[in-house]
């Protein structure tokens, strides 16, 4: 059986390729790269870093297996009743399967959306909503 584990466990502490590195020495094979390791407000800045990451894993003996999505605020915006947010918050999240893509990972962790909590809605309404919301983006 071979094993993995997520660069977090080391990275930032470590750099990346130090990170990358001792899983190879621990001889793990898989990994999953954090949202944290390429977050940024730019969507240049998330490429850039997607691209140098790409790099520095291919010379390593190791198997890019998840990539985490963007979470947090994203995950309010795609629930979002004003349709121009969602729509930006929707596509956003596209741009993660290209980043998926081109890390070379088979499988994209996202997180489901969600209405921010508030006192004005009852706890069956939020999970309509949610439920709502999440089949019609599968």
């Amino acid at each position: 059986m071979r094993f993995g584990a997520d660069i977090w466990v080391l990275y930032p502490k470590l750099g990346l390729e130090d990170t990358l590195r001792v899983m190879e020495d621990l001889e793990l094979r898989y990994i999953e790269y954090p949202y944290e390791l390429f977050k940024s407000s730019r969507p240049e800045d998330v490429e850039a870093r997607v691209a140098e990451v790409a790099g520095v894993a291919e010379s390593y003996n190791l198997i890019p297996y998840q990539l985490h999505a963007e979470y947090g605020d994203i995950c309010f915006e795609l629930s979002s009743p004003d349709e121009g947010v969602r729509g930006s918050a929707f596509r956003r999240l596209c741009r993660w399967i290209e980043y998926a893509s081109k890390l070379g990972v088979r499988v994209l962790v996202v997180h489901a959306a969600f209405p921010r909590p508030s006192l004005d809605m009852r706890y069956d309404e939020v999970v309509k909503r949610i439920i709502e919301l999440n089949v019609s983006y599968v």
